[in-house]
């Protein structure tokens, strides 16, 4: 058996399972999990030590195929990230130079050795954007095929193929078919229709099978039907010359001898040349897309532009060339409809056809590049506008800046802009779960599954489509000056000095080069935190109820109200009708007021409303005021919850750095944003769990009370009483320290002989009252101090001082030896090295959780799944002895040279900052070089072994599980292929 297994796999050949793991690429069983072993067998003449002769010609060999392949590689290498790059560079630079002379000069451009790096850059983004706009072109032909073209392309497309259809009138059979049921049904897909014929020939009407399939072959225009059993006979004859792979020696042999074509093949790295090919396609593809998308455009815009006489001198070289290829789009796609039209009135329905194809593309690109592009942009240089008086910032510094470096600032802004959507469409999303549905119907539902937004850039009118374009810059104009411009201004009134934020420090602060990356490390994923989600979806869901219930429009808003006799009723077309002719609203099983400010209580009527399109909702009297009204609270909303945002939490950041002792001037407000929405989301997570935390508390307190009122029916008080009397009787008149009996009656008048005896035992039953108030006192501790305790000591130790180990260790061993001058003295802070040491172990997660499996990916594993598993009652022991390992390891490397700069350095002669600063790199660079030894020793063990095995070796054998590699064993030998 060759694994753990003992049912069939031992009838398995030994040549079928190395197939197996070949095709399968695996190495071990799939049941068991056990690693197949194979121990080589060598010749019978195989000596002990491989001879020097062998060994030479066998490194020969390997020195060859080595080179080879280095030289392959470097050919690769420079072909794709040299050769075609530059090429493509230089060939757009020339066409865009405007210079006929450039085209002469063309090859000695390409030689060129000036700006290669630059050159080699930009042409490949020019790459990239070829390739992107190929695939785009595809992807859009199957969008056309699977969702329809328009119906005015489609009647075109009805008319290109009824020309020949009635030409060849005479020859079709059946009825003849209505053009407008053609057109109909011209957006059904291709896969559709080869659908309908497969289902057509699989027999599923009259006649079966064998009947319907002559008949299929015959509707085939151009082809003659043939009777079935001369094409089975045709078949047998081409499978017993060799099968369905061609005629021999034709071209079907050349096709099957080529491999299969994957991405190795195509960029080289299989070791063949034709990489070389497919680079020269490449070359003329982008060529190709060049001249026909980039200058042909640019140079129609530009033609507009000189032939309406627009001056264009104040417009930079970059804006210029812009604002020239999206005119010149736009004149190409006109043009291209003009045609359109002009082919459909003289009847050439296959040009018609082409020319509105190709205005589509068009159009779909001009409607992608204005979406994704200008109003993107647009949204990032609207905000930057709006908020320039929170920095202190002038338009002119903007301008210098965009002249400096235009393509940095297009691409800043344009991810401003792309940040500014995602946040607000993520906004929507709740708004749109907490409102009614058909509240937002002029704001289209990203979640639909309907919505498809190719298929609408195909369909939608031109005109349609300018006025949503007016719509969306309008409200997100208003929107960013309601969010920001005037929430700036009302504090510049409000608090001269809070403004303008400080967002850069002096290059000698320990805080400078790396905290802004504290807002995309940890601010960012804090706001798309679960729970401040779901925060904010209870927010505006207490706002909603407020506002309607101040405006009576809590049907309009969340359309959980019950209609009442008398109520006028919206529906979904627009009507008015009475409460009794419309459908009621599905409530919870508890009616609500209007006046109910329950958020919980409704999560169930949105749950059974949230898959309609539409929901009726009552109109009240006066709902054009209260609508101006509700528009008023939002505005007044928006502005107030900005005003929140940008003023609370830098200002308790400033405040807590100013109370720790930690201020400086000016103040670096990306680190007081940090602390302040830290503190805030702290405390509001705090007032979260404070009911929860009352409600333990009054539990084991009610429970402590219990235990103490019983108490006073205990007997051991009277025990206690007895003998206080007992000890005062001897304090103050001597004698004995035992009871007088008069008084122990007096005390005890009644007990029984049980009780007495009880009574006489309250050390226990003292020990059992105290024990139970220790539990009860323990089991509060566990489930209201523990956790916080658990999180708050989890959270030092890992996101606290591992990271500040880590980074006080990089900069250690690779920045301070070469940033810091041997003249300066080392000051080690605790901020930069966090900052640095956070940065740097989210980095490490990620590249240790997705690379491959080992060790230490599944203990961080079991520490993620225990957080979220286990949350907020995490397992504290366990997750620290897993951490222990990586503590330890960076504790000892820290700890370990400066041991050595300590004791060692004075042996040396070095002075103590010397040896310690460069006790951490030569210590890394000694591990390094031990490390590489060691993988080299390897390396060479290898190569011994391998030209070993390619001279004597001549087989392999199938080590059965439980047996060394070493025994002998007997078998068949699987041997290797020439």
């Amino acid at each position: 058996f060759p694994c753990m297994c003992t049912g069939s796999i031992k009838y398995v050949h030994q040549e079928c399972l190395v197939q197996w793991l070949h095709y399968s690429k695996r190495q071990t069983c799939e049941l068991c999990a056990h690693r197949f072993k194979f121990k080589p067998v060598y010749a019978a003449n195989t000596p002990s030590v491989v001879p020097l002769g062998v060994l030479f010609l066998g490194l020969l060999s390997t020195l060859e195929r080595f080179l080879t392949r280095c030289i392959h590689f470097l050919t690769v290498i420079f072909s794709w990230l040299f050769a075609v790059p530059l090429t493509v560079c230089r060939i757009y630079k020339c066409l865009f130079s405007g210079n006929i002379a450039g085209l002469l000069s063309l090859p000695l451009d390409v030689l060129s050795t000036e700006h290669v790096i630059q050159d080699c850059i930009q042409g490949f983004l020019i790459v990239i954007i070829a390739l992107a706009a190929f695939l785009g072109y595809i992807w859009l032909r199957e969008q056309l095929t699977m969702g329809g073209e328009p119906a005015w392309l489609a009647a075109v497309a009805v008319e290109d193929e009824q020309q020949p259809a009635g030409a060849a009138a005479p020859d079709a059979t059946g009825p003849p078919v209505d053009p407008a049921a053609r057109a109909v049904a011209a957006p059904a897909s291709a896969t559709e229709e080869g659908d309908q014929a497969a289902a057509t020939s699989n027999g599923e009407g009259d006649g079966g099978e064998a009947g319907n399939e002559p008949q299929v072959i015959a509707a085939l225009p151009g082809v003659a039907a043939a009777p079935v059993a001369a094409l089975d006979e045709e078949h047998q004859d081409e499978d017993a010359q060799g099968g369905g792979g061609g005629f021999a020696g034709g071209p079907g042999d050349d096709f099957d001898g080529v491999g299969p074509m994957n991405w190795e093949r195509i960029f080289g790295f299989d070791g063949t040349m034709t990489f070389l090919e497919h680079a020269l396609w490449l070359i003329a593809l982008n060529i190709f897309f060049i001249l026909i998308f980039a200058f042909l455009p640019f140079l129609t815009g530009r033609c507009f532009f000189s032939l309406l006489r627009v001056d264009t001198t104040f417009l930079t070289a970059p804006i210029e060339g812009v604002v020239y290829s999206v005119v010149g789009y736009i004149v190409m796609a006109g043009l291209l409809m003009l045609a359109h039209s002009g082919f459909k009135i003289i009847r050439m329905a296959r040009a018609s056809h082409f020319a509105g194809l190709f205005y589509i593309y068009l159009k779909v690109a001009i409607i992608a590049f204005i979406e994704f592009g200008a109003f993107t942009v647009f949204c990032g240089l609207w905000i930057d506008a709006c908020s320039l008086g929170m920095f202190d910032a002038s338009v002119a510094q903007r301008v210098r800046a965009f002249n400096y470096a235009p393509l940095v600032f297009t691409f800043i802004h344009w991810t401003m802009g792309l940040m500014y959507i995602f946040y607000v469409s993520s906004l929507f999303f709740f708004v749109r779960d907490v409102l009614r549905p058909g509240v937002l119907w002029f704001l289209q539902d990203f979640n639909d599954p309907d919505y498809k937004p190719v298929q609408e850039m195909i369909s939608m009118p031109v005109h349609t489509y300018i006025q949503r374009l007016m719509v969306n810059v309008s409200l997100t104009g208003l929107a960013v000056v309601l969010s920001l411009w005037l929430p700036s201004m009302i504090v510049q009134k409000l608090l001269p000095g809070f403004l303008p934020f400080q967002f850069s420090l002096a290059h000698d602060s320990p805080v400078d080069y790396s905290v802004e990356i504290i807002l995309l490390q940890i601010f960012f994923p804090l706001v798309l935190d679960g729970q401040l989600k779901h925060a904010l979806h209870s927010v505006l869901r207490w706002w909603c109820i407020i506002v309607a219930w101040l405006l009576d429009l809590r049907s309009y808003l969340l359309g959980d109200v019950p209609f009442q006799p008398g109520d006028t009723i919206v529906m979904a077309d627009g009507r008015c009708v009475p409460a009794g002719a419309a459908p009621q609203v599905a409530q919870p099983a508890a009616a609500a007021e209007p006046g109910d400010l329950n958020p919980e209580a409704e999560g169930e009527a949105d749950a059974r409303t949230g898959d309609e399109t539409y929901v009726p909702y009552r109109r009240p009297s006066h709902f054009n005021l209260r609508i101006a009204g509700l528009v008023a609270f939002m505005v007044l909303s928006i502005c107030g919850a900005s005003l929140l945002l940008l003023v609370l939490p830098v200002g308790l950041g400033r405040n807590l750095l100013e109370k720790i002792g930690l201020s400086q001037s000016p103040h670096h407000d990306a680190l007081t944003l940090l602390l302040g929405f830290s503190s805030l989301a702290g405390w509001a997570k705090f007032a979260l769990f404070f009911p929860t935390l009352v409600r333990s508390c009054k539990a084991y307190m009610s429970s402590l009370v219990t235990k103490l009122s019983q108490m006073p029916a205990w007997e051991g008080w009277r025990w206690m009483a007895e003998h206080g009397l007992a000890l005062g009787h001897w304090l103050f008149r001597g004698g004995s320290l035992r009871t007088p009996p008069a008084h122990q009656q007096a005390i005890v008048p009644s007990l029984t002989g049980a009780q007495q005896r009880q009574a006489w035992r309250p050390l226990s039953a003292l020990r059992e009252t105290t024990k139970e108030l220790l539990n009860a006192f323990s089991e509060l501790s566990t489930a209201v101090i523990a956790p916080p305790l658990r999180i708050a000591l989890l959270g030092v130790l890992l996101l606290g001082i591992l990271p500040a180990l880590l980074g006080l260790l990089i900069n250690l061993v690779i920045f301070i030896p070469f940033r810091v001058a041997p003249t300066k003295t080392l000051a080690l802070g605790f901020s930069e090295h966090w900052i640095f040491g956070i940065m740097h172990l989210k980095v490490w997660l990620l590249v240790f959780l997705v690379g491959p499996r080992w060790r230490l990916r599944d203990r961080l594993e079991e520490i993620h799944d225990d957080i979220l598993q286990n949350w907020p009652a995490v397992r504290t022991l366990r997750i620290l002895r897993f951490s222990a390992p990586l503590l330890v390891a960076i504790g000892l490397s820290l700890s370990t040279p400066f041991m050595l700069a300590h004791y060692i350095g004075p042996l040396l002669g070095l002075s103590s900052e010397a040896a310690f600063r460069y006790s951490y790199p030569f210590i890394f660079g000694l591990v390094v070089l031990i490390g590489c030894v060691y993988l080299h020793i390897q390396q060479c063990i290898r190569l011994y072994e391998r030209i070993k095995d390619e001279k004597y070796l001549i087989g392999r054998r199938l080590v059965n599980y439980g047996d060394s590699e070493s025994s002998p064993m007997d078998g068949v030998t699987f041997a290797l292929p020439d």
